[in-house]
């Protein structure tokens, strides 16, 4: 059988699937260009190290880097192609918070709430901690993670939502 690297879905997979859904190409608005960009391994292996080492702390450098890292977000990806910037947003809202939940990062999550009123407190982020620990987070979960995170607001696409 064929073998698949499950963080690129290919174009003709894409269109595999249109096709069971019985989509005709009259009912979708999916381009033949809209393939992301692949990362290589290297890169991919890279990152997870920073991240996991905690060297990688920086949010602008952060964010950067996870824009190289996953195509999906690069401004040739598939939100760009799809015209999802607010999904795109999210999508690396998401992973900088998850990120910085996992290297315990508190200064960084909490970083945008600047009213101390409403700000996460110490004692729920120990308690978030506490539940990261207890999950045992590896580098292939958090690989994972970060996958469907980058791709989840695809699915909000009005050409699937019409299957």
């Amino acid at each position: 059988g064929e073998e698949f690297d499950f963080e690129v879905i290919p174009r003709y997979f894409s269109k595999k699937i249109c096709d069971k859904l019985d989509w005709s190409a009259e009912n979708t608005e999916i381009s033949d260009d809209l393939d992301s960009p692949v990362t290589d391994e290297v890169k991919v292996n890279r990152f997870l190290d920073r991240v996991i080492g905690g060297s990688l702390t920086s949010p602008e450098e952060l964010l950067e880097q996870i824009v190289d890292v996953f195509g999906e977000l690069q401004q040739c990806g598939i939100y760009e192609g799809l015209k999802m910037e607010a999904e795109r947003k999210r999508s690396l809202a998401a992973m900088t918070s998850l990120i910085w939940l996992v290297q315990g990062n508190y200064d960084a999550f909490t970083a945008v709430q600047p009213n101390p009123r409403t700000k996460l407190s110490r004692e729920l982020w120990e308690e978030m901690q506490r539940l990261v620990q207890w999950a045992g987070v590896t580098r292939e979960s958090l690989r994972a993670i970060l996958v469907f995170l980058a791709v989840r607001g695809i699915g909000k696409a009005a050409p699937f939502l019409q299957a």
